[in-house]
């Protein structure tokens, strides 16, 4: 059965569907649940910039959502999550820009128009909506004539942020990721997937997610890796949604839709 992912490019400015299969996984018969999300990271201040999003159902911000920890940066970005009225859900993680704030341990209250997660699952209910597909100048997609379906859970679990953990070692947090996840949201990439030529991303994440086929993982921290991944193989979508440039923290990228 399929879905499609569709997404942004900077370099091109429109919007480039593909598809990929589901099978059977963890999440469920592998069946398309419908909603679409839309996911951003690293954009250390420069939310503001990335102009109007993609319409969907749920947005993801993976993590580096201020240059440095930057209290009012932080404030500002919850004051931006709730001027995104037309999502269902809005979730956040913390990125290592965040992770040690003076602020880290107010995170969850200054976030206020989100829901933030830490090495925790959430259950969502969403209703689908009907989306007509991405247009191909680059325009928000819009919703079809064909009405709302009906309710679906969206299970996901969020990580705090970890440095890769190599020498065959797992990090614990990681593999307390819950089965049955539909997305799981880590701000640092798995290893080998949209993490770089020279892959930077975590052996440890790589083998939970292996294990646990999550329909989607959302992650950022390598700006220059930015990009959706799809095996072909009916596993797990791989999005680094990281909105800032290669080498730089200006932002270079839009934002990441994909349909699951």
């Amino acid at each position: 059965r399929s879905s499609c992912v569709h997404r942004t490019t900077s370099d091109k400015g429109g919007w480039e569907p593909f598809t990929f299969f589901f099978s059977m996984a963890d999440s469920g018969d592998g069946s398309p649940l419908g909603i679409r999300v839309v996911c951003v990271s690293d954009t250390h201040g420069g939310h503001r910039k990335l102009g109007a999003l993609p319409a969907g159902d749920v947005l993801i911000h993976a993590g580096d959502f201020t240059h440095f920890g930057k209290r009012h940066q932080a404030e500002d970005l919850n004051a931006w999550l709730g001027e995104q009225s037309g999502f269902q859900h809005r979730l956040v993680v913390n990125g290592n820009h965040e992770c040690n704030a003076e602020w880290k341990d107010e995170t969850r209250s200054i976030l206020s128009n989100a829901r933030f997660l830490c090495d925790e699952l959430v259950e969502l209910e969403v209703t689908p909506r009907q989306w007509s597909g991405a247009s191909a100048d680059g325009e928000r997609a819009g919703e079809g004539g064909g009405g709302a379906a009906a309710p679906k859970l969206l299970r996901v679990w969020g990580t705090q942020f970890y440095w890769p953990v190599t020498l065959g070692l797992e990090n614990e947090a990681f593999v307390a990721i819950a089965p049955r996840v539909d997305v799981v949201v880590a701000h640092g990439p798995a290893h080998g997937f949209v993490d770089g030529e020279h892959p930077h991303g975590c052996p440890s994440l790589a083998r939970q997610v292996r294990l646990r086929r999550p329909r989607l993982l959302v992650c950022g921290h390598i700006h220059h890796a930015s990009g959706v991944h799809d095996p072909g193989d009916g596993s797990t979508i791989y999005c680094n949604a990281a909105n800032c440039g290669s080498g730089s923290y200006a932002i270079a990228n839009s934002a990441r839709v994909v349909d699951i």
